[in-house]
């Protein structure tokens, strides 16, 4: 299931920045490697998300998302860990929140 919602968070990323596709990385043993989806790819991603139409979502200098279903009282939903800023490296629960969000 993680590999999945990562697969289709990636996918929404690429459509959001297609340049995403193209920038990968190759080690001198010719094994390529993609570019890690970041927190500012799921910001982008989730800023073209039609279906967010009318949700407020904020993301705060700690990387903690919170809903505002009424345009208050912030409820935390997942948090980003910073330290790792690639999307592999999150929690599951953040996986399936930011999952819930884009797909």
């Amino acid at each position: 299931m993680r590999q999945e919602q990562l697969a289709a968070i990636r996918q929404k990323c690429i459509e959001a920045n297609p340049t995403i596709k193209d920038d990968t990385l190759c080690t001198p043993e010719c094994r390529v490697h993609r570019r890690p989806i970041r927190l500012a790819d799921i910001l982008l991603a989730a800023a073209r998300n039609s279906v967010l139409e009318g949700w407020q979502y904020m993301v705060d200098v700690c990387g903690d998302f919170y809903a505002l279903p009424d345009g208050n009282n912030p409820q935390l939903k997942a948090h980003w860990n910073l330290r790792a800023d690639n999307l592999e490296d999150q929690s599951d629960e953040t996986i399936a929140f930011i999952h819930s969000l884009l797909v």
